[in-house]
Parts: structure tokens; sequence; C-alpha cells
């Protein structure tokens, strides 16, 4: 029956000799950790991880089927939307220039000398043909030649499936001045493979193919040049307003502070920037003219001389409102759930007066609750008498794009406190949670 143990055992590892091709899928969602339903906070894949889910999926012959969290707006996330752009993007770039298109494929055998299972049904961009060997052939190869000496690191085989899966083996090889070098080699191929290598240099290569069936096919063979996984810097900054740039070994980053038409300098030691400002950066390939997209980030006044003035409640295991101000994402101050009042508040001493023209509030990065949704914001000279806020309102999109929330004030404000109000949250939950507040000043 289709539920005993060895239907299960066949559907899952096949049966050579059976009667339909089963294609496997590969059901995963865009949000990691796996979430396969909405949550605030949670962040989708970053590209790295999604062009290894597209190696390990698409690249082994498996329909990626990418599970999308759909936001109570009934919308996709912002912050999904570009990954999936993003993703998109590199896919494109990593298989944008085949190389077998000006090269010559020749095969050590052909189904009856017949020009219709010829070596070139490989490279002449339809699934509708395919070289073939002659019966009781199971061993052959096809020679890839370039004509000039070719750097490359990927190779892409399709079978002409509707004969069925018949490759049980096959290896990569380029010509050296001491022979023929093994680069890789898999094992089935089946509708499609892609595999990924170190770069290699040659002006010939070859793809030996091998199979227990009566004889071989391949519909499609294609080599590339992937460019590597270009991502933006990241941008950090600690307490004291130190800005520090990180990325990959192989790239060079190039920055510059402010909005200005100044050139981008190359980055090569820590940046102080302790009245906060806006930072773009990018990053390029040391070996190519490859260059990432432009990253900007604003930030605001260096927390080093910060302090907590006051808090309505706290959570003492994780949930220190010291977290709020620690530079720190990953940490956040979290009110505490037994108080009934839907209304938390946090003020700081900021450490002396000065002129702000504006405050972020950065939310749980971890899919917590206690998004804040209304909120009022209140500047001090002596930490006591608050007046009217400064700004209220409500953080329209959050829920949809829980990303850092910037408000810019009409007018410059002079403070020495603030205080941060949460008049509701997303859920109308009963606690309150913050990642980080910063506050920009101009002076």
């Amino acid at each position: 029956g289709e539920s005993s143990p060895e239907y299960n055992k066949k559907l899952a590892t096949g049966e050579p000799g059976g009667e339909n091709w089963i294609p496997a899928e590969v059901n995963t969602t865009l949000l990691w950790p796996k979430a396969w339903y909405y949550h605030t906070g949670h962040q989708p894949r970053s590209v790295t991880n999604l062009m290894e889910l597209y190696y390990t999926s698409v690249g082994r012959g498996s329909p990626l089927n990418l599970g999308l969290a759909i936001a109570p707006s009934g919308q996709i996330r912002d912050i999904d939307a570009q990954a999936l752009l993003k993703f998109r993007k590199q896919v494109m770039r990593e298989f944008e220039n085949n190389l077998i298109e000006n090269a010559t494929v020749s095969a050590s055998n052909y189904r009856g000398k017949s020009a219709n299972y010829n070596a070139e049904k490989v490279s002449d961009k339809t699934a509708e043909t395919y070289w073939a060997t002659d019966d009781s052939i199971q061993r052959a190869t096809l020679e890839i030649d370039f004509e000039n000496e070719t750097t490359f690191n990927r190779l892409l085989l399709q079978e002409y499936i509707a004969l069925g899966q018949r490759i049980h083996n096959f290896t990569l090889e380029i010509e050296t001045d001491s022979g023929w070098e093994k680069i890789a080699r898999g094992t089935t191929i089946g509708y499609k493979r892609i595999l990924k290598f170190d770069d290699v240099k040659a002006s010939k290569a070859r793809v030996t193919l091998e199979t227990n069936t009566p004889c071989l096919t391949l519909s499609n063979l294609e080599i590339y040049n992937s460019p590597p996984l270009l991502l933006e810097p990241e941008i950090l900054c600690d307490m004291n307003g130190t800005i520090t740039l990180n990325a990959a070994k192989d790239l060079d980053i190039y920055y510059k502070v402010g909005n200005s038409s100044s050139e981008f300098e190359k980055y090569s030691s820590p940046i102080s920037l302790q009245k906060g400002g806006t930072v773009q950066a990018f990053a390029k390939h040391k070996t190519s003219v490859d260059k990432s997209d432009v990253m900007t980030k604003e930030f605001g006044m260096a927390k080093s001389n910060w302090r907590i003035l006051d808090v309505d409640s706290e959570t003492k295991d994780n949930g220190s409102s010291k977290n709020a101000i620690d530079g720190n994402p990953a940490t956040n101050w979290i009110s505490n759930s037994k108080k009934a009042n839907k209304s938390h508040f946090i003020s700081i001493n900021l450490g002396k007066q000065v002129s702000i023209s504006g405050f972020s509030y950065l939310p749980c990065a971890k899919g917590c609750d206690g998004i804040i949704y209304e909120y009022e914001f209140y500047a001090s000279i002596d930490g006591k008498n608050w007046g009217e806020p400064v700004s209220k309102g409500e953080f329209s999109n959050i829920q949809n794009n829980p990303v850092e929330q910037v408000v810019k004030f009409k007018k410059e404000v002079k403070a020495k406190y603030i205080k941060l109000v949460s008049k509701s949250t997303v859920k109308n939950s009963n606690i309150t949670s913050v990642a980080e507040i910063a506050v920009f000043h101009e002076n």
C-alpha cells in the first residue's frame, strides 16, 4: 500500500527502472529561522543563505517552493520583497554569460552518427533536442574547446528527462600541461544539476558521463564564470560613536560621511562620529570592477555618557532598561508583562544638554512582542518638567516593515533628558520592547 514503509522508502530514495519520474520539491520559507506564518520582527534570509538554498534545491533538480508570510495588511513586507529582489539579482549575475555559446563541443560518440543526436544539441538553447549515444555505449565524453584560456567555476547539466533519469556518475576535467585534471564530480543529474567549484582556468574541458541504462542522453550543458557574492558592507557603531565597516576579505570598502557631493574614500580604520551623522559605503572587488549597491545608514549621537533616568518597569532576566541604550541591537528593554497598563515609558539622561533634531526607535529583531505602534516623545532640561510632547504619532508601517523608525522634528529642541512613551503596540500587548533608542543632533 501507499502508506507502507517499503513504499515510503522507495519514494524517498527512488527506484531504478520505475514507471514514473517523480521530482522532489524543496518547501521552506523566506523567513529564517523558518517561520511559515507572519511574525513581527522575523527577518528574511540573507542573500548568502538564499544562494546556498538555490544551489541545494534548484541546483539538485528540485523546484524551490519559497513560502512567504503575508502581513495582516494582505501585503508582502517591504524587507521581504527587497530580499527576493536581491536574490533574483544575484541569480541573474551568476548565470549571465554561458561560456558554451562561444565554445565548440564534440562527443566521443553520438547515436547513429546522426545530426539529430550530435554534441551540438547540448548547446542549442532548446530543451526539445538532446545528444544521445548508441545503444551499449554507457560511458562517453563531451569535450569543450574554448579556443582561448577561459576562467570558469560553474557547471550546469540537464538530462532529456522525457526519456528518464539515466546518468549515475559524471566528472568534469580540464586540460593541463601534464594531462587531464579532475575538477569536480557528481552522481545523478536528472532534470538539472549545478556544480559550483573554485575558479579554474583552461582552454579545454571535458565532461565524462556514465549510465547503467542502454545509452546516455543530455539535453543541456552550460558553463559559467560566476562573480563572487557581492554584499553591501556592514556599518556598525559602538557606544562611543566609533564607526567600523566590515566586508569579506576579497573586498575593499569605500565610504563618505554626510550627504555631500564629496568623493568616496577607501576605508582603512574606524571613523569617529560622536555627534552622529550619515555614513554611505559600498564594497568593491579588489580584482574586478564589480561593486555593491551603496549602503546608507544614519547614526545618532554617541551613547557612552547616557544613563537610564527612569522606567515604568523592566524584565529582570533579559529585558533590562539598559539594553535600550547599549548600542547592541540584539538586546532589548522589555517592560513587565504583569502590569495591566498598556502604556509604558523609558526616560534617559543624555549626560549633557544638546540641541536635538529627531530620534529613532529600533524594534526588537527576534520576533518578540511589544513593538510600539503609537508613541509620544518628550524632551526636558531638568528631567522633571516635560511639558507637551516634542513629537507624537504612530509608526504606521512598522508591523509590515519592522526596521528602525526615524522621526525628525519640525524644529530643533534643547534637551538633557528624553522620554519615549509607548501608548500602544502593534498587537495591543501588555508589554513594550525596545532594542535601541537613538537621538540626532546638529551641534
